[in-house]
């Protein structure tokens, strides 16, 4: 079974911890953007709903200790859950369709298909 680790803890602590004007702030913004742009690329714009799957650790128990290989990420979005698989990974690549969001993996070094 897959427990509750620090990783987990730590993502749902900064949610929970969040402060609550600044959510309204944030949540009254995308709605504005969105009249303008996708939800997606109102979220990167803002930095707002990074996505946890499950921890690095969490990964390493469901695929093994030296999984390796080729990580292709369609749709990878900001890179957070990307992240965490990476490790495993001899090689990571990404797509996404959001130009905000190709910033983001741009700026956390993945590389991105074209």
């Amino acid at each position: 079974s897959l427990d509750r680790d620090a990783a987990t803890d730590a993502f749902l602590r900064e949610c929970v911890e969040q402060n609550a004007v600044s959510v309204h702030v944030k949540d009254s913004l995308a709605a504005l953007l969105r009249n303008f742009m996708s939800k997606t690329d109102a979220n990167a714009l803002i930095g707002r709903g990074e996505m946890f799957v499950l921890s690095t650790a969490h990964a390493r128990k469901l695929l093994g200790e030296n999984h390796g290989g080729v990580l292709l990420d369609v749709g990878a979005g900001s890179g957070a859950v990307t992240a965490e698989l990476a490790p495993l990974f001899d090689e990571v690549l990404v797509t996404e369709l959001s130009s905000p969001m190709l910033s983001s993996l741009q700026r956390r070094g993945f590389t991105v298909l074209p």
